[in-house]
């Protein structure tokens, strides 16, 4: 299935990413991705470039941010979507994330338990007072066999949504978190989470969705990110 969304992406300016932003959104216009979002790995620094470059191409880009943080003690990440950049303070939180981890590089002593990582449930707060919505990311990569505790999270965590459909679930596991998504209200998500040649899995509009793009679509539409689709 050809898919016209991709709200997962990353450029340069994340750990890995190959591409600057102008070239991403070249790279979905040239893939028939129409509505994208690039989601840098707690960094907002390529937002306007992408934003503006797909102004200029006809494509929507959402101002997005991914989250590294911790719910109890489990790496998890945090998608923000519709932020508003004068309001948010993600790129101070990236600095202090990026020194920690060039420590750990340069200090034999320190490993990765040594980094401090923020609060999943303040990570949602931050993002709410940016006037966006928290989406819980690629759930099945967090969670892995602990899949009972996302119904835990979801009472203790004021999430928006589920980024059911990501380019590392596979089927099976897409469709049992849309059905967490629909059952418990919240907005349903999807992204390839392509990074570049370094991961050779990962490419630009693909992951596992049963489902017409419209249905995310008009999610999307309600939350006032995109034009209707009867626009």
């Amino acid at each position: 299935m050809e898919h016209y969304i991709d709200l997962n992406m990353k450029s340069m300016y994340s750990d890995h990413g190959q591409y600057a932003p102008e070239q991403l959104v070249k790279m979905c216009a040239e893939k028939g991705i129409t509505i994208m979002a690039l989601t840098d790995a707690n960094w907002v620094k390529g937002v306007e470039e992408a934003v503006k470059t797909a102004e200029d191409m006809g494509i929507t880009c959402i101002p997005a941010v991914e989250l590294e943080c911790k719910y109890k003690d489990m790496d998890v990440s945090l998608l923000g979507y519709g932020i508003n950049l004068e309001l948010c303070e993600f790129d101070a939180m990236g600095e202090i994330l990026e020194a920690q981890k060039m420590m750990l590089a340069e200090d034999p002593e320190m490993t990765e338990a040594d980094i401090i990582y923020p609060n999943l449930k303040e990570m949602v707060e931050l993002i709410h007072d940016a006037k966006g919505l928290a989406i819980l990311a690629h759930p099945g990569k967090s969670f892995g066999e602990k899949r009972e505790m996302i119904e835990e999270l979801i009472e203790d965590v004021m999430i928006d949504g589920i980024e059911s459909f990501a380019g590392c679930h596979s089927e099976e596991e897409a469709d049992y978190y849309y059905e967490i998504a629909r059952k418990n209200s919240l907005m349903t998500t999807a992204g390839s989470g392509f990074i570049g040649e370094a991961d050779a899995e990962a490419e630009l509009g693909k992951y596992h969705c049963r489902f017409d793009q419209d249905l995310i679509h008009a999610q999307l539409a309600f939350a006032k990110f995109v034009k209707p689709l009867d626009a």
